[in-house]
C-alpha cells in the first residue's frame, strides 16, 4: 500500500508569494486610486459651467445680476436684492437696489437644475456654495463651504481646479487666505470667481 504524504508549503514559497502580492499591490492601487478621484474635476467643472449658464440665462430674462444664488431657484420678489460689492451691507457697503416690478415680471426660471431650493449647490470635492453672490473686482463671485475644511482642502481644490502650484491662491477661479496654518482664514474663505459682472 502507497501511504499519501501531504506536503505543505515551504517558508520561501510563501515569502516569495508575499513579496509578489506586495508588489502587485504597490503597483495597482495608487493607479485605482487615482481613476477613482479622476472624475472629480470633469464634475466640478461640469457643476461650476451649470451655474454660470444659469446667470447667464437669468441676466438674459431678468436684465440684472442675481444677489443669490436661491434667486436662480425660487421666484424672486421686488424686497430682494441684486448683487453688490459685498453681498449683505455688512461691511459699510450700501446694498444693491432691490428688483423692481417689471424685473420680477421677466423671471422664467427656475434656471438652475440640481433640485437645490436652499441657495446651496453641491459642486463637488465636498464643497458647496453659500447662497450669497456678490461683485468683487469686476467678477460675479460666490464663496464654498465644506465642513471642517483646511488649507490642504483649499490646495486640493486649487491643483485640480486652477492647474497652479499651491500659493497662487490669489490669483485664478479659486482664490483663498490661509489663517494660522492650516486653517482658512475664516474672514477668507474659497471664494469662486465665476463670471465678470459687467452689466
Amino acid at each position: 500500500m502507497f501511504k499519501s504524504r501531504r506536503r505543505g508549503f515551504t517558508l520561501a514559497e510563501v515569502l516569495v508569494t508575499v513579496a509578489i502580492v506586495a508588489i502587485v499591490a504597490a503597483v495597482v492601487v495608487p493607479a485605482v486610486t487615482q481613476q477613482v478621484t479622476k472624475a472629480d474635476v470633469p464634475a466640478f467643472n461640469s457643476s461650476v459651467n451649470g451655474l454660470r449658464t444659469a446667470i447667464t440665462s437669468f441676466v438674459s430674462d431678468v436684465r440684472r445680476i442675481p444677489g443669490q444664488v436661491d434667486h436662480l431657484q425660487s421666484l424672486i420678489a421686488t424686497t430682494d436684492y441684486e448683487i453688490s460689492t459685498d453681498g449683505d451691507g455688512t461691511n459699510g457697503v450700501p446694498l444693491a437696489p432691490r428688483y423692481t416690478a417689471s424685473n420680477v415680471a421677466r423671471w422664467r426660471g427656475p434656471y438652475d437644475n440640481t433640485g437645490s431650493t436652499t441657495g446651496t449647490i453641491a459642486l463637488g470635492y465636498g464643497w458647496s456654495t453659500t447662497n450669497v453672490l456678490y461683485d468683487s473686482l469686476g467678477y460675479v463671485v460666490v464663496e464654498l463651504s465644506k465642513a471642517n475644511a483646511d488649507s490642504s482642502d483649499a490646495n486640493e481644490l486649487e491643483r485640480a481646479i486652477d492647474a497652479a502650484a499651491v500659493g497662487s491662491n490669489q490669483t485664478g477661479t479659486i482664490r483663498y487666505l490661509i489663517g494660522a496654518a492650516p486653517a482658512l482664514n475664516p474672514a477668507n474663505t474659497i471664494r469662486l470667481y465665476l463670471m465678470s459682472s459687467a452689466r
